[in-house]
């Protein structure tokens, strides 16, 4: 899926449950000319703000809490692919 984030765009702290047995978030940075926007885990007790780089590619487990801030100024546009497989035991 390729998303775009205009001025004011976000996503609020969720997970990512869509499709049976997943288990994966991959996130690829289409493009970095925009400030605000950051991709957000709560995998730690704070949370952790991935690289705005384009080209860059970030993986986190689909349990994991996830937001987008809202973008401030430019536009944010990534791919978002959602692994699956057999579950972890």
């Amino acid at each position: 899926m390729i998303n775009h984030y205009s001025i004011g765009d976000s996503f609020d702290i969720h997970q990512d449950f869509y499709f049976p047995n997943q288990i994966y978030n991959i996130v690829v940075t289409l493009s970095d000319e925009y400030e605000g926007g950051e991709l957000q885990t709560f995998t730690q007790p704070e949370p952790q703000a991935v690289d705005k780089k384009r080209g860059l590619i970030a993986a986190f487990p689909s349990w994991a809490l996830h937001r987008v801030t809202p973008v401030t100024s430019g536009v944010r546009r990534t791919l978002v692919v959602w692994v699956a497989g057999p579950q972890f035991k």
